[in-house]
């Protein structure tokens, strides 16, 4: 059973209030004396996390990189005033705005005067808290270095949002400059085409090759829109649906991977630099490296890069040097990352080479999106350009041959 309870500390006269779990209520009493507490007041906790009820809470929710963020950055910078870690979760945890995540702390929190520690009860909100953040959460509570940890970890999670940042910024140009253009193409359909097209029918001429075939493609889009619209939305649909299965969502993992320039490039480097990043830090905070691998393998979304890090891990376990198994794998590994990291074997400078690799990949990926951003920009305005010619064209014809008709 589970217990709240308000009890005050003989010695310095403080009162607690906390969350116990003990067989009986008389259980719970004896404990809080022996530990040199006066009880003022206990009842059962019917809605305790943990309890059945609330594994449903537990699973609720979203929150977002940049409240997690937010979140590391004050508790580390709390904890470093010296002010106690529950105190720390109870006034950084009252600034979120996330209101689910502000449940979360509050739980965390509660859980913690209970008497488990800061690592387990993470756990229990691993839909929150990724590997990596729970795994240098613990790391800093076995070394004493809880404060230190979390400036770490902050700064971890700042460079992964800054990666993926840059990512988005590269392709949300060119996703405007498409949808741009399908709003262009829909005007003309709907808006443009139309009127020139009655004021032929009306002028009983033949219509040129090209008019026919813009009108008649005009008269299938607008007699069939709804269906279009439908097909459209029932198509999103079902991917988001088929997105949730493992296989498909590493299917389209893959393929992302194979887009030329933009997947074999961009997405490429970026997840060497996320990466490099989490195996760097990890090793920092004192993992070994066989569970930082076993960690850092679970930031590639696809499994054919995941089962190459288990691999070497594999490898690496059995006796063999982390620089041989990376260049054995040049497709996933490219020669820089396996060079310096030999390097950083040699002169006993490993985790500093690894945060090199990452930061080094960080700026290749600013630069290939820079020259995304200026090859594709030229590329949708000469598309563009090319259709609205083509319509006119086609609009034209006709309109010249009534000309020289009406002339002659």
């Amino acid at each position: 059973m589970e217990f709240d309870f308000l009890a005050k500390d003989i010695k310095s006269q403080k009162t607690i209030t906390g969350v116990r779990e003990a067989e009986s209520e008389q259980t719970l009493l004896e404990a809080l004396k022996r530990q040199g507490l006066l009880p003022l007041k206990i009842t059962v906790r019917r809605n305790f996390p943990g309890t059945k009820k609330n594994e449903f809470f537990k699973k609720k929710g979203f929150v977002s990189s940049k409240d997690l963020v937010f979140f590391t950055r004050q508790l580390a910078a709390t904890l470093k005033a010296g002010i106690l870690l529950t105190e720390a979760l109870g006034i950084v945890g009252s600034d979120l705005r996330n209101k689910y995540f502000q449940t979360v702390i509050e739980d965390v929190r509660d859980q913690i005067i209970g008497g488990k520690d800061f690592t387990s009860t993470l756990k229990q909100y691993s839909h929150v808290f990724p590997p990596t953040f729970i795994t240098l959460v613990q790391a800093g509570e076995v070394s004493g270095k809880l404060s230190k940890s979390l400036v770490d970890l902050a700064k971890y999670l700042e460079d992964t949002e800054e990666i993926k940042e840059k990512v988005k910024t590269g392709l949300t140009y060119p996703i405007f400059l498409f949808c741009f253009t399908i709003i262009i193409v829909f005007a003309v359909v709907v808006f443009f085409i139309p009127k020139f097209k009655k004021i032929f029918q009306d002028s009983g001429q033949q219509l040129p090759f090209l008019t026919k075939l813009v009108t008649e493609t005009c008269d299938f889009l607008l007699q069939n829109i709804a269906f279009i619209i439908g097909g459209f939305i029932v198509a999103i649909v079902a991917f988001l649906i088929a997105y949730r299965f493992p296989k498909f969502r590493n299917l389209i993992e893959e393929l992302k991977l194979k887009i030329p320039f933009l997947g074999t490039e961009i997405l490429h480097k970026a997840l060497l630099s996320r990466f490099c990043l989490t195996f760097g830090m990890l090793l920092g905070a004192g993992i070994t490296m066989n569970s930082a691998l076993l960690i850092a393998a679970d930031v590639f979304p696809n499994t054919s890069f995941r089962t190459v890090v288990l691999q070497i891990r594999a490898r690496v376990m059995a006796g063999a040097n982390l620089s041989d198994e990376i260049a054995a794998y040049p497709k996933v590994f490219p020669s820089l990352v396996n060079k310096m990291i030999l390097v950083g074997e040699k002169t006993g400078s490993f985790e500093a080479m690894v945060l090199q690799i990452s930061y080094y990949y960080d700026e290749q990926v600013s630069h290939d999106i820079k020259r995304l951003l200026v090859l594709i920009e030229p590329v949708m305005i000469i598309f563009v350009g090319l259709f609205v010619g083509f319509v006119v064209v086609s609009i034209y014809l006709p309109i010249f041959n009534m000309i020289s008709t009406v002339k002659f």
